[in-house]
């Protein structure tokens, strides 16, 4: 099972996705500091629902900052960057 956010802008309407794993990695990593600063992240593909922008953020350890701003991207909306939005958590079916 794939969970994901979806969350739709009271200002605009806007409906956008995020998946719940991506935001759980960047909330570990920002709360499981070990000293390991000098790591960065790295991309790759997205393969799960295309709605990132096509890349992830593999997490190395970018520090409570780079960490926050990032949560803080993925909860905005996309079209008129309010933060008043209605959240739920769909949850889809992987088939292989």
């Amino acid at each position: 099972m794939v969970q994901e956010y979806k969350r739709t802008c009271y200002s605009c309407e806007t409906v956008w996705h995020s998946l719940k794993s991506r935001e759980d990695a960047i909330k570990a990593g920002a709360s499981a500091e070990t000293g390991q600063s000098g790591q960065q992240g790295s991309a790759r593909s997205c393969s799960y629902c295309g709605m990132c922008g096509g890349t992830v953020i593999t997490m190395g350890n970018r520090g409570a900052n780079g960490s926050k701003a990032e949560l803080d991207r993925l909860r905005t909306c996309p079209s008129c960057g309010s933060h008043n939005y209605f959240e739920e958590v769909l949850e889809q079916e992987v088939l292989e």
